[in-house]
């Protein structure tokens, strides 16, 4: 499956078409947030 761009995870995200998590879970930024929720003992959230 295709990444998708940033600029295009921004758009979606402003347009209201995706949530935050999906915009982090989408983002080259995805593991790093995967792992500091680990770190602290939450799981990935909306919030």
């Amino acid at each position: 499956m295709a990444q998708i761009e940033y600029d295009e995870l921004v758009q979606l995200l402003q347009d209201g078409k995706i949530g935050f998590l999906r915009f982090m879970l989408e983002s080259d930024s995805a593991q790093d947030y995967l792992e500091w929720c680990e770190l602290h003992g939450i799981d990935p959230s909306e919030e």
